[in-house]
Order: structure tokens, then C-alpha cells, then sequence
């Protein structure tokens, strides 16, 4: 066992105080942990052995939970660590008490899962009557309104499906396509991004890839003039 006293004088004594093998336990390592790791380090021999593999000692590690020991083997690069952990206040667990503590993070990871679910779910239902009712009232709908919609937190799949199952009129109708279109227009500088003309302006959908997903897939949309929107369905 090693010397309490003697540990208390390393400075003065024995630079590789500590013999390869011994066993650090959690008094002599609560002496050893406020040192700065250019001084404790000095106690420990580094390098390898006769048999060619690395010098060790055994640490005795009291788990932070239930309190139990637990005796782990480390090299002098382990042991830095393992201080360093100590001065920085993080502990170690027994096998058993990291075990419920994974089972308490998977239990409550699921209930975060349901939780968030739950209330994408109901996102998804007041994102449908509020953005997706044709007959809703949009006088305030602006291109800025964009990033809310963004950030609604909702089942993008449920939404597109929702979308695609509309007739194409309604949807033109609804206050979601109106805040898409009207940020296409904004991004355009209210012009026709053909002929350069403002005044009347549409958005058109230059394919439908990303139907019921447009205000993630801006790109997919152009704005343009009456007369090139014509031009444009060949009228």
C-alpha cells in the first residue's frame, strides 16, 4: 500500500514515486488530482515494461452513484486523463449503476419521442386549418411569413399528402401557396423575372417535383408578368 506521508513529500522525494503495478486508491488520488499534470505526472514512470507492454497501475474509482469500487488498470497517458477528469468534478459509474443510468436515458429518450410526436401531430392539424383552408382569409399574408411556416414543426409527409389530394384551385386559394407566392415575388423584386416588367404578377411552378413541398423548394418557382405567364401555358 502506498505511503500517505510519503505522497504528501513527493515533491522533494523520488520523481517516479509510484511503482508500475501498485494501487492508487481514492485517498492517494484526491492528493494527487490538484496537482498540475506537469507535477503529478513526474510520479509515475512512463513507457513499457521488460514483457514490451505498457507500465500500468490499478485505480481504485469509487462510483459517484452507489459508491462501490471498482478497480480499473491504466497506463501513465490513461492516468492524466483519469486526473484530469477528477479536477474537472466528472466521475465514473460501476457497471451496474451505468446500466440504469442507460436504461433511465433510453426510458426517458422514448418519452421525449412521444412528447415531440404528440405535439408535431397537433402542429400538423392547426398548420391544415390554418394554412391549407381555401376559403381562409389571408390579408396579412406576406412573403416574411415564410420562415414561420418553416419552423412550424410539422409531419412534412402528412402536409404534402394533405396538399396533393386538394384540387389545384383550392390550393391556389390557400393562405400557405398566397405567403409562397408572395416571397417568390419579394425574392423577384416584384418583377418578371422573364421580361423585367412589374405591375400584375403570378407565381408558376417551373415543374411540379415538389409539389405540397414548395416552401422548402422555392427554387422550383418563378415569377412572372400576365403577358410571359401566357407565354408560359401557351396561351
Amino acid at each position: 500500500m502506498i505511503d500517505v506521508d510519503q505522497m504528501v513529500a513527493f515533491l522533494s522525494g523520488d520523481p517516479y514515486l509510484i511503482t508500475p503495478g501498485e494501487t492508487l486508491t481514492p485517498q492517494i488520488q484526491r492528493l494527487i488530482a490538484p496537482y498540475s499534470p506537469s507535477v503529478s505526472m513526474r510520479m509515475f514512470r512512463g513507457g513499457k515494461g521488460e514483457d514490451g507492454r505498457h507500465l500500468e497501475w490499478k485505480v481504485e474509482i469509487e462510483c459517484q452513484q452507489c459508491g462501490s469500487l471498482l478497480t480499473v488498470k491504466m497506463t501513465k497517458t490513461k492516468l492524466l486523463e483519469h486526473f484530469q477528469r477528477m479536477r474537472k468534478g466528472q466521475g465514473r459509474l460501476c457497471a451496474n449503476c451505468e446500466q440504469i443510468q442507460n436504461e433511465i436515458k433510453q426510458k426517458e429518450a422514448k418519452e421525449r419521442e412521444i412528447r415531440d410526436e404528440e405535439i408535431r401531430k397537433e402542429n400538423t392539424e392547426e398548420f391544415i386549418r390554418v394554412y391549407l383552408n381555401p376559403y381562409a382569409q389571408c390579408g396579412e399574408c406576406n412573403g416574411r411569413m415564410i420562415y414561420d411556416l418553416r419552423r412550424f414543426g410539422i409531419n412534412g409527409r402528412t402536409v404534402e399528402a394533405f396538399i396533393k389530394s386538394m384540387k389545384y384551385r383550392d390550393f391556389l386559394n390557400t393562405p400557405y401557396w398566397k405567403i409562397v407566392a408572395a416571397y417568390v415575388k419579394y425574392k423577384a423584386k416584384f418583377k418578371c423575372q422573364i421580361c423585367g416588367k412589374s405591375g400584375m404578377l403570378n407565381v408558376h411552378h417551373r415543374n411540379y417535383e415538389h409539389h405540397g413541398t414548395e416552401v422548402y423548394h422555392t427554387e422550383d418557382l418563378i415569377c412572372l408578368c400576365d403577358e410571359c405567364h401566357n407565354l408560359y401555358h401557351g396561351k
